[in-house]
């Protein structure tokens, strides 16, 4: 359960409805979008709410719609793996596309939020410019777009000359990726960064110079160069290390340091995709948008045992009752695996 305190202003008010993406959208994003055609919205001090739930916005349910917005944007409207790059549709001309670059900056200035899914080719080349944008950073925004096994195969294609199956594989990778002649591990990579520049640069340019227009001049502020970029990347990103050093508690006894224990253990134990689902049920943001996250206790038993979040502290109410660790992962992967979390407390 998530919740946030009470605070009142200027709100917009949106549906949580959640569609599968061959069908439509999710209605936030194009409520969003159509919001911010609005250019006055940069000047605006926004608050948030979502329709039938009751969590008041003091920040946790603002990261929570930058949130689901960026993650319904790039799992529906851009292409890409692990990063990703947008993805031209006929139903967004330059409004909406201005629109886009508009809920970009206005995250970032208000709440600190970046979607760090964003190949950081992309990035660069709406803040920067497409010259900014170096053969190496497009390189490795390329393995990242890639699936993890066309990743390992290139990767083997780099070093060493493939035959057999692994040559098949490859032939068809290049022919999916538009190219037309046979590459040989010493010009390999050179291929590979003029693919990276048709992905990254030339299939989403429409997309990429609307956004660049209104959030170029927004974004150098925060990014005088493509280092501070980077850094902003990395500094934004969940890992175990980061998350398990922003826990706070002050414990009064051994059932809850026990608690905090099995916390800590929960969190080592997940992947990326984990660590970012966590950090959204805690903090109501997919990234580190925040210092700290504070941990109280309470000692709930039963059916009502289940930990707590509130995202605009945050602070997270952890039962000091488990007597092992199975029993809060079973409770926190049930909270986590619903994938959306309602601010269903006032």
């Amino acid at each position: 359960m998530m919740d946030c305190g009470y605070f009142f202003a200027t709100e917009v008010f949106l549906r949580r409805v959640f569609r599968k993406c061959s069908r439509i959208i999710v209605t936030l994003l194009d409520e969003l979008i159509a919001q911010f055609k609005d250019e006055a919205m940069m000047t605006y001090s926004v608050k948030y709410s979502f329709i039938d739930e009751m969590g008041a916005d003091a920040d946790g349910v603002s990261r929570d719609v930058y949130a689901a917005f960026w993650t319904e944007f790039l799992d529906c409207a851009a292409e890409g793996a692990d990063v990703r790059v947008p993805s031209l549709s006929p139903k967004w001309q330059e409004e909406e596309w201005k629109s886009v670059c508009r809920i970009l900056a206005k995250g970032l200035k208000d709440q600190g939020y970046f979607p760090f899914r964003l190949a950081q080719a992309f990035t660069a080349a709406v803040i920067f410019g497409e010259h900014s944008v170096s053969p190496d950073l497009l390189f490795d925004s390329l393995m990242l777009y890639l699936s993890q096994s066309e990743r390992d195969l290139l990767s083997t294609a780099l070093q060493e000359a493939v035959v057999g199956k692994d040559e098949e594989e490859l032939l068809d990778l290049m022919d999916r990726m538009g190219v037309r002649t046979v590459p040989t591990p010493d010009n390999l990579r050179a291929v590979l960064v003029q693919v990276a520049h048709k992905q990254m640069i030339q299939h989403p340019k429409y997309a990429l110079d609307n956004i660049a227009e209104v959030a170029g001049p927004i974004l150098r502020k925060f990014f005088p160069s493509v280092q501070d970029m980077k850094k902003l990347y990395e500094d934004i990103k969940p890992t175990t290390r980061k998350m398990i050093k922003m826990i706070t508690a002050s414990l009064a006894n051994s059932a809850e340091n026990q608690s905090l224990r099995f916390l800590h253990q929960y969190i080592r134990g997940l992947d990326e995709m984990g660590l970012r689902k966590l950090m959204r049920f805690l903090t109501g943001s997919d990234v580190i948008c925040v210092k700290e996250i504070q941990v109280t206790f309470t000692s709930l038993e039963g059916l009502a045992r289940q930990p707590i979040a509130h995202t605009c502290g945050p602070t997270v109410e952890l039962p000091s009752t488990y007597n092992s660790y199975p029993e809060l992962r079973a409770e926190m992967e049930a909270i986590l695996s619903s994938n959306t979390y309602a601010m269903d407390i006032a």
